[in-house]
């Protein structure tokens, strides 16, 4: 760990030194831009990594009630009742809050007084990148 923190260091020290002319330019110059180009790549996979999990994670545990599209049209559906949420309704979508969405996430229909047919999924809980994710891909599906 100590030589990844020795070596990006130099890294960036390499960057920001590298074209002396630059360094000169004042505020505004391209210097700072540089540490930004250096750190920007590693915030992206972070995020496309929480992204990409909240899928695989909707397709395995979710479509099956609430169909591909969020529209509670899954192939389970039909049996359940209640018929799972259907995610594309705009008034739904206006009157759920955030936190309301990732508890049930977290917590299942009994954590906010509904059905408990939806599942909780208590192992996401050190994941609140993916929980985010999750929820965005939900309010993604409004109509």
């Amino acid at each position: 760990m100590t030589r990844l923190v020795i070596a990006l260091s130099g890294l960036v020290f390499c960057v920001a030194c590298s074209d002396k002319s630059e360094t000169l330019g004042g505020p505004g110059a391209r210097v700072a831009e540089k540490p930004s180009a250096v750190a920007a790549p590693a915030e992206k996979p972070a995020d496309t990594s929480a992204s990409d999990e909240a899928k695989a994670i909707y397709a395995a545990r979710c479509v099956g009630c609430h169909g591909e599209g969020g529209n509670g049209n899954g192939k389970a559906a039909a049996a359940l009742n209640p018929r799972p949420r259907d995610f594309s309704q705009a008034a739904w979508q206006a009157q759920i809050q955030d936190a309301a969405i990732e508890k049930i996430i977290l917590g299942g229909g009994v954590s906010v007084g509904k059905s408990p047919m939806m599942p909780p999924s208590p192992d996401l809980a050190d994941k609140p990148a993916t929980v985010a994710a999750l929820r965005a891909l939900v309010r993604s599906f409004k109509k």
